[in-house]
């Protein structure tokens, strides 16, 4: 009987089909569960702020709104041209399907990253989801709230889908582009709207590619124009959006004025390497299966290429890039984890399991994985679905009330948990007259709104 099992066991493993299986079944149940998260999330308040602008205006309005935010507040007009787009949409509906696949985007460009390839591994996958659902500080405001999702998990989808070619020539001698020259053009403008989309993952992404030039110089004795040019790109995108005249302007009117104090910045950011609600985990697993990997295999090939130094790097500049910053939110951590959670995808793919004990261990150890990330999805679902109702007969009370009584009084709503997009944002207040409550009033056509 046992010798049975260890058969099927090493069939299971051995077979392509039964793997890709394992792997699109996987893909498809967290496709229908981050749709149904998306489905439960209404607008949230830079949302409403952002709607009626798009209400108000045609498309040569929106390009004013977006040139005057870009003077007066902040240089992040590619994402926020993906958030404007989809708030003149009448509603979520189109958002919710299309940044559900934004999402699946990234687990493929994790894996691809990871393992320099396309690998149907249904571990990596869920071992991926399990990280990100366990050590996203912000969950819902990175993957779910419209202009944070466009912001964040847009962005990294963006810098990765750009890196691509870099991936691809560390594990190659000869250059990926045949017609070099045609590529020159659209790798340059795809630089440039790479790194225009937030600030810390734009300097990462040019110190990536840095790192990347000089790894493939050493190992394929050639640095192609290609390289060079998709990294001026990189930096001029940089410089955009680091330099952008808003920059300086909302630092010097938000809060009454706000100053960098790069030594609290420089210790709070080492302190993030231990926090275990963000990297101490995935730092402890990458140093594990690191360990492992290196036992396991005598040296690094060409076609390994020294990768996860590329990544590392990455790693390190997209956290102390925030040093000269006034604050770092729990938001913009989001492109350190997925960096973090590359380089243990990629050590994990460096480890054979060639014997029967070991795929046993690994099989067990991806069976408790997915039961972890079934209860976190239980816990996200319930508390998404919570808010969600609450919301609706928010509203339903306000179209109800808005044309006989000009003082509505409605309920808080109050997230549970980090998986709720308005968790750790600004919420409507008992003061009627505060700025959110003034443009979630003017989205439902109410005189005025405020909580109970």
């Amino acid at each position: 009987m046992l010798n049975r099992i260890d058969e099927y066991i090493n069939f299971a493993f051995q077979s392509e089909i039964i793997k890709k299986t394992m792997f699109f079944l996987c893909l498809i149940l967290i496709f229908i569960m981050i749709y149904g998260f998306n489905r439960h999330t209404p607008l949230i308040v830079d949302d409403f702020a952002m709607k009626n602008v798009a209400l108000e205006n045609d498309f040569w309005g929106i390009l004013g709104a977006l040139y005057n935010y870009y003077f007066t507040w902040g240089g992040r007009i590619i994402v926020h041209a993906i958030a404007y787009f989809f708030l003149s949409m009448d509603d979520r509906s189109i958002f919710n399907i299309v940044n559900t696949f934004c999402y699946i985007a990234l687990n493929f460009l994790i894996l691809f990253h990871g393992f320099g390839k396309m690998v149907f591994s249904s571990f990596a996958l869920v071992m991926l989801n399990l990280m990100l659902f366990l050590f996203t500080p912000v969950f819902g405001q990175d993957f779910l709230w419209l202009d944070g999702a466009a912001n964040y998990l847009w962005g990294i989808v963006i810098v990765l889908t750009f890196f691509i070619p870099y991936r691809l020539q560390l594990a190659k001698t000869e250059n990926i582009f045949k017609h070099e020259k045609l590529a020159l053009l659209p790798i340059l403008i795809f630089g440039i709207i790479a790194a225009w989309t937030n600030e810390n993952l734009s300097l990462a992404l040019v110190f990536m590619i840095f790192v990347s030039v000089l790894v493939s110089k050493k190992y394929s004795k050639h640095i192609y124009l290609w390289q060079i040019v998709g990294g001026i790109g990189a930096v001029i995108g940089a410089a955009f959006l680091i330099l952008a005249p808003g920059n300086f302007n909302r630092m010097a009117v938000e809060a009454g004025g706000q100053h960098v104090d790069i030594v609290k910045n420089f210790f709070d950011i080492n302190g993030l390497y231990v926090d275990p609600h963000f990297l101490l985990y995935p730092i402890f697993f990458t140093i594990l299966l690191a360990v492992i990997s290196f036992n396991n295999q005598d040296k690094f090939g060409i076609n390994d290429g020294r990768v996860y130094l590329v990544y590392l790097a990455g790693v390190f500049v997209s956290m102390y890039a925030m040093l000269g910053s006034p604050y770092y939110t729990d938001r913009a951590k989001l492109g350190s984890l997925v960096l973090t959670v590359i380089l243990t995808v990629y050590f994990y793919g460096r480890i054979k399991f060639n014997t029967v004990k070991q795929r046993k261990v690994l099989l067990v150890i991806g069976i408790f994985l997915t039961f972890l990330l079934h209860e976190e999805w239980h816990i996200a679902s319930g508390d998404i679905k919570a808010y969600d109702r609450i919301e609706e007969a928010r509203v339903a009370q306000i179209v109800k009330e808005r044309s006989t009584n000009n003082d509505i009084v409605i309920e808080d709503n109050n997230p549970h948990s980090r998986y709720v997009g308005a968790f750790g944002l600004e919420r409507i207040s008992h003061d009627k007259n505060s700025i959110w409550n003034r443009v979630y009033a003017k989205f439902y056509k109410a005189a005025s709104v405020r909580i109970r």
